[in-house]
Formats: C-alpha cells, structure tokens, sequence
C-alpha cells in the first residue's frame, strides 16, 4: 500500500483523477506528478495537491515522472483514463517494485508484462490479489464486480500478456 512520502502518478485528470490526487495528498504521498491533456485540469490538479504536472499533449510523461523522481520512477501509478496510450505510460513510469492501479474503464487493454509473470508467482500456482480475487500464472479471475486488480512487479516491466475474468476490472 502506499507509504508516506511515496512518489506517486496519476494518469487522467477528469474528476476521479483529480479526487485520486487529492486522496493521496490526504494521505500523506510525496511527489504527486499529474498528467493529462487539459492546461486547467492540470491547474486545478495541482490546486488539489499535485507537487507537478506533465500536459501529456506537449511532454514525455515517463522522461517527465522519471526525471522528476530523481530516475527512480513512481512508487505507485494510477491510470483513470482509460485509453491504452496511458495504461502504456503507467507501467512505464513505475520504479522497480512499483505498483500500477488501473482504474479507468476501456474494452480491452493490450500489454505485455511477462516480466511479471516471470519475475513472480510460477505460472500456475495460485496467489491473492486485491480482495478475493486469486491469480493462477497470467489469468486474473474476480469475485466481486467492484474489485480492481493492482498490477505489481519486483523489477522492470517491459513485455507479457494476461487476462481478466470475472466481473471485476483491471
């Protein structure tokens, strides 16, 4: 979970991304860099606690988020758009052992995280995820139609695939 002081991304700055900021300045975040597309959501991002802001339309938001974590990446990145281009930079702008929390809503998200697969639980055994939901290898099954999976990895994220079932999101 998150740690005082950890530095955190969020990705999408419509109202959840904006209560999502201002939800991890309550709860004590260190650097909040927030990324979006819109000069006055980004303004009102950091009017609710964001420490830095990346307009996605004009700047490199991982080279943003690393340089501005000191080349460490985030400790926690929340994706809320939806959009496959930012579910990309979520899991790109991670630190090793950070974690992804994709809460916006799309039909069918592509990425490659065999690293994780690999770098984790062996394909097959079961592990816990977030709720009651369990993991066997690549496939994420839900229990609960609120459950939202976190993507976590012990090092770099590059390629691998996965799939989702149940009445849960990703």
């Amino acid at each position: 979970g998150l740690r005082a002081g950890d530095a955190c991304a969020v990705f999408g700055m419509g109202p959840v991304g904006l209560l999502t900021v201002a939800m991890l300045r309550q709860c004590g975040a260190g650097d909040i860099i927030a990324v979006g597309v819109h000069a006055s959501r980004l303004a009102l991002a950091r009017a609710m606690g964001a420490s830095g802001t990346v307009a996605a339309s004009r700047q490199d938001s991982t080279s943003e988020i690393l340089s501005a974590t000191s080349g460490r990446g985030a400790a926690r990145a929340f994706e809320v758009a939806g959009l496959q281009a930012t579910v990309d930079s979520t899991l790109a702008c991670l630190r090793k052992g950070g974690e992804a929390v994709l809460v916006g809503l799309m039909g069918k998200a592509q990425m490659d995280i065999f690293d994780i697969v690999n770098a984790g639980t062996p394909l097959g055994q079961p592990t816990s995820i977030v709720g009651t939901g369990t993991s066997t290898g690549n496939l994420i099954v839900h229990n609960d139609a609120n459950d939202v999976s976190v993507v976590s990895a012990g090092r770099d994220i590059l390629y691998s695939s996965f799939h989702v079932a149940g009445p849960g999101t990703l």
